[in-house]
């Protein structure tokens, strides 16, 4: 039954934005109604077992992968660039400070 609620999760994924964007930000509040394995959620979480899908599967299938794969890109984008700004941002305030102590 679980297999059938990945599918289910997936399936909404394609077709609804706003789902999509709180499986990014709260997927525990996001799958909460669906019957999902902790497996099933970290693979949600990092988009693994969702980018394979074979070539002959349904097109609702292919978009839902798709759109979990978005997810899962745009997770680590966001990451990335928290990382990003925040070194900048510590680059920023050594030259400041190097510049006053000078």
């Amino acid at each position: 039954m679980s297999q059938e609620a990945l599918e289910e999760v997936l399936r909404k994924a394609s077709s609804d934005a706003q789902f999509r964007s709180r499986l990014q930000t709260d997927l525990e509040g996001a799958v909460r109604g669906f019957d999902l394995s902790a497996e099933e959620k970290q693979q949600l979480r990092t988009g693994a077992g969702v980018r394979g899908v074979p070539a002959g599967a349904m097109p609702a299938q292919q978009a839902a992968a798709h759109a979990m794969s978005a997810v899962a890109a745009e997770s680590t984008v966001a990451a990335e660039s928290t990382v990003a700004a925040e070194s900048t941002v510590a680059a920023e305030s050594t030259v400041a400070t190097q510049s006053h102590a000078d």
